[in-house]
């Protein structure tokens, strides 16, 4: 849609490989997760010709819980 609006949201990390989680909550998935860090989005945002409108940024990190 031309002059549309995408809101994006993500967790950043920089973990090694793809964790995969099969089980959450009960039932079983298949969930893999590809961590990438603000300024990687960044660029693959500009790569997509998407301008930023606004930017938020969490004051802490929280602690990371994911079972491989």
């Amino acid at each position: 849609m031309p002059d549309g609006q995408v809101l994006l949201a993500f967790q950043s990390g920089t973990e090694p490989g793809h964790p995969h989680m099969s089980e959450r909550f009960g039932h079983e998935i298949g969930l893999d997760y590809c961590w990438r860090t603000p300024e990687q989005i960044t660029t693959l945002r500009a790569g997509a010709g998407l301008e930023p409108v606004a930017t938020v940024v969490p004051c802490r990190p929280r602690p990371r819980r994911h079972s491989a």
